[in-house]
């Protein structure tokens, strides 16, 4: 399996890895203090979901705050669509950091360029071509022969 190296928007730039298979899913491994490896993954259909629930509101914010989840006081956003719609875990919902840098790296959103106030829209629905594109192009950061992940 191929693995690409990507970095967050906000100001601290967090790496992460990233993979995709038209017959799996989207996958992004992030490294936590106290987790030392975390996969969080995004099947075809959460993606549509995602991007549908982005291209009916136009314009969203990251919304992503793991208390404000946690407590439910977080703003309607692209992570607090994760958490209510797709997976009610504040971790799969702050793995919308690495989503929407990933997805702005591919030109599928735009966003404001702010690092903090960040507003995410979409330009492009064919996301599934830029990704496999972007993957046939790019070289990857590594390459795991085994199925474990």
């Amino acid at each position: 399996m191929n693995w690409y190296k990507l970095h967050t928007l906000g100001n601290k730039h967090k790496e992460f890895e990233w993979t995709y298979s038209s017959l799996d899913c989207l996958k992004i491994k992030r490294v936590f203090k106290n987790n030392p490896l975390v996969i969080t993954q995004f099947s075809d259909l959460e993606i549509e979901k995602i991007l549908n629930y982005i291209f009916i509101n136009k314009e969203l914010p990251l919304a992503n705050s793991v208390h404000k989840l946690s407590n439910g006081t977080e703003i309607d956003g692209i992570g607090s669509f994760i958490y209510n719609n797709i997976s009610r875990d504040t971790t799969d919902a702050q793995a919308s950091s690495q989503f929407v840098a990933l997805f702005t790296k591919l030109k599928i959103l735009g966003y404001n360029q702010k690092p903090i106030g960040m507003r995410f829209w979409l330009l492009n629905i064919d996301w599934k071509n830029k990704i496999l594109e972007y993957m046939a192009k790019q070289p990857p950061y590594k390459n795991e022969k085994s199925n474990t992940l």
